[in-house]
């Protein structure tokens, strides 16, 4: 009983923690968002664009920046950084990923 007494403690201090905005992610959003729209190699991404699929960081803005650098980098689309920038878009829900995924395979096969 003391242990579900100790876990029903820990869960109301996780809910208080997050009503008060502790789980605020938009400084590393801004973050991320910068990586993106700066001159770094897909290479150099990689690691952040990684972070951000394991994230599940569902922020629009960053999917909007994901999207755009994903449709930017196609003509040279590395391997491993396509795959992990598709798994990054895809994991933030944005309801324009989808139409984005297409349109990456259809600049591809071009």
């Amino acid at each position: 009983m003391k242990i579900v007494n100790v876990l029903v403690l820990l869960m109301s201090f996780n809910i208080a923690n997050a009503m008060d905005g502790v789980f605020d992610r938009s400084a590393e959003v801004d973050q991320y968002v910068a990586q993106l729209n700066s001159t770094a190699t897909q290479e150099e991404l990689i690691p952040s664009v990684r972070a951000i699929h394991i994230s599940g960081i569902g922020d629009e803005r960053l999917a909007k920046a994901l999207a755009d650098r994903l449709l930017r980098d196609v003509p040279n689309l590395e391997k491993q950084y396509g795959a992990w920038m598709v798994r990054a878009l895809a994991s933030t829900g944005a309801p324009f990923a989808k139409d984005t995924l297409g349109r990456v395979v259809k600049l591809r096969d071009v």
